[in-house]
């Protein structure tokens, strides 16, 4: 049995476990995708890039005609919903911004009083930080994808992507769904309680195979922005250094170029 360990600061620790499994792909899908320097780290980067990717979003950072049949798969804010939608949704706002940051202050805070919204147990800081902090990496990858060559991404390899990432992506959306929808049954308060306490929340994004199998214990979750220093806390947990933003940035402009195009 082989393990191995990837941990990208505040988002997803990925543990993967391959007993005596070979899992291959087809020859001409993996030598499709070389020049697109992917590696076995791109399905996390996808299944995070796009979990809480709205429509919105989609039309300010990377193509203003999709359509809401735009086959980007997310995370339901909708908790009493089902937990993964097909498509990136359109959310109403009392107004039309100019900017990302405003959309997502009023998205926010005009669900802050509904505990069947968004993520359970954070606060109205905890998420609008989340929002900025997803819209940092959406920048990059925004900027990659206008830049992206198209006739260098065909149908065929397209199908490829999906074929060697897609499974990848699915797990890593679904984890990040639980953590969001259920938290208590992935992490604990420091003092081993499980985390009902609307004090924790979940941005931590810890992701193991190992909980997934059922052989892994539960993570001790941070808690929410009140002050100075729990707002430290998550502001290191979920910065991700320039080069490591930009990379994470072309590589989901690639999936979301294909999903957009050849869903």
């Amino acid at each position: 049995m082989f393990v191995f360990d990837f941990l990208v600061p505040g988002l997803l620790m990925l543990t993967f476990i391959t007993v005596g499994q070979h899992v291959s792909y087809p020859e001409n899908c993996k030598l499709r995708l070389q020049s697109l320097k992917l590696t076995s780290d791109t399905g996390r980067v996808f299944g995070h890039g796009l979990h809480s990717l709205t429509l919105n979003d989609l039309h300010y950072y990377f193509d203003e005609n999709a359509s809401e049949n735009n086959g980007i798969p997310t995370v339901n804010f909708n908790l009493s919903g089902p937990a993964i939608l097909e498509n990136a949704q359109s959310i109403q706002v009392a107004h039309d911004y100019f900017t990302p940051a405003y959309f997502a202050l009023d998205h926010v805070l005009s669900h802050m009083d509904d505990p069947h919204y968004g993520v359970k147990n954070a606060n109205a800081l905890d998420m609008i930080a989340h929002s900025l902090h997803m819209q940092e990496l959406w920048n990059r990858a925004g900027k990659a994808f206008k830049r992206l060559n198209t006739n260098k991404l065909p149908k065929n390899k397209c199908k490829c992507l999906e074929e060697i990432y897609g499974d990848m992506t699915a797990l890593v959306m679904a984890e990040v769904a639980k953590q969001i929808r259920t938290p208590e049954l992935v992490y604990t308060n420091p003092d081993g309680t499980n985390s009902t306490d609307a004090g924790y929340s979940v941005y931590k994004y810890s992701f193991s195979f190992r909980r997934i199998i059922g052989s892994g214990g539960k993570q001790v979750a941070s808690p929410s922005i009140v002050d100075e220093n729990t707002w430290v806390e998550r502001r290191e947990g979920m910065f991700i250094p320039g080069e490591e933003l930009i990379e994470e940035g072309r590589q989901l402009a690639i999936y979301i170029f294909c999903k957009l195009n050849y869903q």
